[in-house]
């Protein structure tokens, strides 16, 4: 998985800061010279898939997404920037190309009941030369990050406009949670989405509607013995019924809320 390969870059540069001893931010200054390098040689140049090949480089992967299993390696490109104080500006660089195609790519807009300006982060799956890559409009409680992200880069990159769109994916995210009964956002599911970029919402193809609800529902699911002989409407609302669906979701594969743990042995686990 992608995100093993760049999860150690802060914490190995961290230690060649504090000890002196070059040989940690050696390790990750390696690892980061190969990502540089295939940057460009995805099918979606630009950025990297969820699964790369680390002693090939290979990328046979054709699933882009910045949300679990590929999270930390964007995540610390902006970071490390930081970290470094600026000095290397490879970076950031990686880091700008990266975001340049997840707006366009991978970042949508729900279908919501209040047609809120928001944004989620889900997965996108190129086909060939000629057409746009395969949107998967999908939700992750791991993407939650990128709001955070974006701001970040938004101002130690100069990239202004990103500020809005940080605001939006920490608004999708906040939707996601308050959608829920619990308060708590599911750790996967899907939703329809009513338009893909970042640009500025269109009002009509956002405008809420029961029956794009129900055919989002009805195109996530499989039929059944029950469900085939039944109309779109029955069939939306067995599954909506069957899987505690909310007005928005359209599927929910994953309604547990996983905390993170770190250990140590001389503690107990706790929560990140």
């Amino acid at each position: 998985m992608i995100a093993e390969l760049g999860s150690m870059i802060l914490e190995f540069t961290r230690l060649t800061q504090l000890t002196g001893d070059l040989k940690y931010f050696d390790a990750v200054q390696r690892i980061n010279n190969e990502l540089k390098r295939v940057q460009h040689n995805s099918s979606l140049p630009g950025m990297w898939p969820m699964v790369i090949n680390a002693r090939t480089m290979e990328m046979p992967s054709n699933h882009f997404t910045i949300s679990g299993m590929a999270d930390s390696t964007f995540e610390y490109l902006p970071k490390q920037h930081l970290l470094l104080g600026g000095r290397m500006e490879v970076y950031g660089r990686m880091y700008e190309k990266a975001m340049e195609v997840a707006e366009k790519y991978l970042f949508y807009t729900p279908l919501t009941e209040n047609g809120g300006d928001i944004l989620l982060s889900g997965s996108a799956y190129p086909t060939n030369d000629d057409e746009e890559p395969l949107l998967e409009p999908e939700g992750q409680h791991l993407a939650c990050y990128t709001g955070g992200m974006l701001a970040i880069g938004a101002m130690i990159f100069e990239r202004p406009a990103d500020l809005d769109v940080a605001r939006r994916l920490v608004e999708g995210c906040v939707w996601a949670y308050n959608a829920l009964p619990s308060g708590l956002m599911p750790e996967f599911f899907h939703t329809v989405a009513c338009q893909k970029g970042v640009g500025k919402v269109n009002a009509n193809a956002c405008q809420w509607s029961k029956e794009k609800w129900y055919k989002g529902i009805v195109d996530r699911q499989k039929d059944n013995e029950e469900t085939e002989k039944m109309t779109m409407d029955e069939k939306a609302e067995y599954w909506i019924k069957k899987k505690k669906l909310v007005p928005g979701f359209t599927d929910i594969q994953d309604g547990r809320y996983i905390l993170r743990w770190v250990t140590h042995p001389d503690l107990k686990p706790r929560p990140c």
